[in-house]
């Protein structure tokens, strides 16, 4: 029992949204959506001074999914509230999968990083150490190995890590 319901308006590239704004860009009455703020709990946007209700772009997204259930979908309120929780869950569920995939190639770039630090931190040593006296006293071997650094930091970016 699908509806068709006329298109909504695209999101304006703005942080916040009155409870006005929200209604029209969601197609739904003010007092609905304090209501459905009551009965939804993933619904909360954040109140000013005074009790006004300021909604981001997420609360506007959440507003359209739940209206499309209720009106074009034909759920009840509870089954809507079922529907965005299984809608949640399978949301996670994909971002565990994305996490595992991910944490190979972390752990690949980690070991990279660390091969490149210690060698630096190596040269560095070397270079204090083969330093004359008068150099340190100077302050010329932080100079030194502030230069190695960014030769090393280039040469990285040369290699495009």
């Amino acid at each position: 029992m699908v509806k068709t319901i006329k298109a909504l308006p695209p999101i304006p590239e703005k942080l916040f949204f009155t409870i006005s704004e929200a209604s029209k860009l969601c197609g739904v009455k003010p007092h609905v959506l304090r209501y459905w703020e009551q009965e939804f709990s993933s619904l909360r946007p954040a109140k000013r001074r005074g009790g006004r209700r300021n909604y981001q772009r997420k609360d506007i997204e959440v507003i359209r999914k739940i209206r499309e259930l209720l009106y074009q979908q034909g759920f009840t309120i509870t089954g809507a509230k079922q529907q965005l929780h299984l809608d949640r869950s399978e949301e996670m569920v994909s971002l565990e999968n994305t996490l595992e995939q991910e944490i190979p190639r972390v752990v690949e770039r980690q070991q990279f990083v660390e091969q490149v630090i210690q060698p630096k931190a190596q040269i560095q040593q070397a270079t204090v150490s083969h330093v004359q006296p008068t150099a340190v006293q100077n302050g010329n071997a932080d100079k030194l190995i502030n230069q190695m650094i960014t030769e090393l930091q280039e040469l990285l970016i040369s290699l495009k890590m």
